[in-house]
């Protein structure tokens, strides 16, 4: 049974933000041709054009933008019991930081439709330093050159290894 250890300050907030963002895009992409058909007399088709356009490119910029910004917060963090071979390895006495790093989490993000989507990783896979994002707190080293970038808000971490490892320094 994993144990919910962190949630996001404005976790309920960011799904009704991204839903509607996206929501209020494909209205006015659908809405704004349909208002120049009917008005097509007034405006010549040049000016209708640019008018659709600038309308078209802001609406879906500001959803593709919230979801660049807001894709790595993470709403939930949950730690997940151990592997029962790290359980079984080593008894209580003998836990070491080898031990404590190989924390297993799973961090739960929103998509583009403002959908749950989660990630699970060890504490010894986060990495604060390598972050690329003015966005993100830390990342996880995947593949090669591939790493995937999360934000975490340290106020909202009770447990100070988990601090050190997935927030921003103060």
């Amino acid at each position: 049974v994993s144990t919910k250890v962190y949630e996001g300050t404005y976790a309920r907030k960011m799904v009704y933000l991204r839903r509607l963002s996206l929501s209020t895009s494909i209205f006015s992409t659908i809405l704004m041709p349909l208002s120049l058909t009917i008005h097509s007399g007034i405006m010549p088709i040049v000016g209708q054009s640019a008018i659709a356009s600038v309308v078209f490119m802001t609406s879906i910029s500001s959803t593709f933008l919230l979801q660049v910004v807001t894709y790595p917060y993470v709403t939930y963090l949950f730690e997940l019991p151990p592997n029962e071979s790290i359980q079984t390895s080593q008894s209580s006495e003998n836990i070491n930081d080898s031990t404590l790093s190989s924390r297993r989490f799973r961090a739960v993000r929103l998509n583009f439709l403002g959908n749950e989507t989660s990630t699970t990783f060890h504490l010894s896979e986060a990495d604060r330093n390598g972050v690329s994002s003015p966005f993100a707190s830390f990342r996880l080293k995947k593949e090669k050159n591939k790493s995937e970038e999360f934000y975490v808000f340290g106020g909202g971490l009770r447990d100070v290894e988990l601090q050190r490892a997935l927030a921003r320094p103060h």
